[in-house]
């Protein structure tokens, strides 16, 4: 209030905020507007949870709210950046919640590293993200390269096991990461690559691409796509009668619409999710001294999104509020908001949340 002197973390000169700003530019309109929402709703809830239940985070003793701040990327590029540096430079964000999808959350990395701001990429995970040195962007899901990795040990170890692989991707930062990860697999297992090969990242026909991969005989079809060209691959390879043992759909199979947009095109079909409303969560861990955030199953966690929100999640609406978590703690445990000291104090995080377990390669 006025005449009173400003919040300082203790043993510390820093003058503190009156709150804590953290941006995102939310996909809210175009290609990712489905899983761009669910970031943004799961984050309003996440910041909930810290100023209603918590009473804030704590910085080297003072408890400071969390303020959201956010605008709409459109699914675009160029917006995206434009939108990153000004939630930073005119809203004040002191941390940042990327853009959904590698690309956009890969094209604002060299803009974090530029403005000195943690970028949590809460909805990104190529490889290519964490190979070129960027020191400020955080990850928070599985790399790109293992989605696929359980579903090729299921289906070489089932009864009758696969022998071939045809490997379908779109030319994207994310897509193509999971690609290759999935082609290394299939090596390392003694599986047969039967095709492999990409179509471009504006396809709206993949017939073509499709029939000639089926006609490579494969066990298992594997299409690195994104909700809407995997949606697309499915409904095509429907009507085209492909019919593998086993078809995986990249990570647009692990949204909550998948069905309502397919019907009776989804039934069989394969999908890696980061988390699922459904997984079981031992409740002792809740008395562990790593777990951080409220103290509720994933299934509780979707009761009470769906009843907020009026949909339910899947991983993108459950992750984002983990990856909150994640940042809190790193908050806390540096006990300061400079930047340096919570990416190093992120490097030694390892906790539980509802979310499962959070833990970095430090490199």
């Amino acid at each position: 209030t006025e005449g009173e002197e400003p919040a300082t973390t203790e043993g510390t000169a820093e003058e503190l905020p009156e709150e804590i700003v953290i941006g995102l530019p939310a996909s809210l309109t175009g290609e990712f507007e489905a899983l761009g929402t669910q970031g943004l709703d799961g984050l309003n809830k996440w910041a909930d949870w810290v100023n209603n239940e918590k009473g804030g985070i704590d910085v080297g003793g003072t408890m400071l709210p969390v303020r959201i701040v956010s605008g709409d990327d459109r699914s675009d590029l160029d917006t995206s950046l434009r939108l990153f540096e000004k939630l930073v430079q005119e809203d004040g964000a002191h941390f940042m919640f990327a853009s959904y999808s590698s690309g956009l959350t890969l094209a604002q990395a060299p803009l974090a590293d530029q403005l000195d701001v943690v970028s949590m990429a809460w909805g990104a995970s190529s490889d290519d993200i964490w190979a070129q040195g960027f020191t400020r962007t955080v990850g928070v899901y599985t790399p790109a390269s293992q989605y696929d990795h359980s579903l090729l040990d299921f289906v070489a170890e089932a009864d009758p096991a696969a022998e071939t692989v045809a490997i379908v991707y779109k030319e994207d930062p994310f897509t193509v990461s999971e690609a290759e990860g999935a082609q290394a697999k299939v090596q390392e297992l003694g599986l047969e690559e039967v095709f492999f090969d990409s179509y471009p990242a504006e396809a709206t026909d993949l017939s073509p691409i499709l029939t000639q991969a089926w006609g490579a005989e494969p066990d298992v079809m594997l299409v690195s796509a994104h909700f809407e060209d995997g949606a697309l691959a499915a409904r095509q390879m429907n009507e085209l009668g492909i019919t593998p043992m086993a078809a995986s759909f990249g990570s647009g199979a692990a949204t909550t619409g998948w069905w309502d947009e397919l019907g009776e095109s989804a039934d069989g079909t394969f999908g890696p999710a980061q988390w699922e409303p459904t997984q079981a969560v031992d409740e002792a861990a809740f008395e562990a001294d790593n777990w951080v955030g409220p103290q509720i199953t994933p299934e509780e966690y979707s009761a009470q999104y769906a009843e907020e929100f009026g949909y339910e999640p899947d991983y993108r609406g459950g992750l984002v509020f983990h990856a909150g978590l994640a940042l809190m703690q790193a908050i806390e445990n540096a006990g300061t908001l400079d930047t340096e000291a919570v990416i190093e104090a992120f490097k030694g995080l390892d906790i539980q949340t509802f979310g499962g377990g959070y833990a970095l390669d430090p490199e």
